[in-house]
């Protein structure tokens, strides 16, 4: 990633915000590389990053929660999603 001055000012802006305990949240749209700058500012403070993609017709328990199979008989069972577990 090249790090220009418009990217250094953003990354700056994140981390004084961290710094001070706000919460954040990277919005835009797909490819405008969201995850390119959420991945510096990790990289920055020696954090581990799990993306999260996100659409429109979301409901709150596909964010919190993914359908699977229990290996033994089949049947359905739901786990925690990345975001729970994080």
């Amino acid at each position: 990633m090249v790090v220009t001055p418009e990217l250094e000012e953003t990354l700056t802006a994140m981390l004084h915000d961290h710094a001070f305990g706000h919460d954040l949240c990277v919005v835009g749209d797909k490819g405008g590389g969201k995850s390119a700058v959420v991945q510096a500012f990790a990289d920055r403070l020696g954090y581990v990053t799990e993306t999260l993609s996100l659409y429109k017709d979301m409901t709150a328990r596909d964010l919190l929660q993914r359908r699977g199979t229990d290996p033994v008989d089949g049947s359905t069972i739901w786990l925690d999603s990345p975001l729970v577990s994080a």
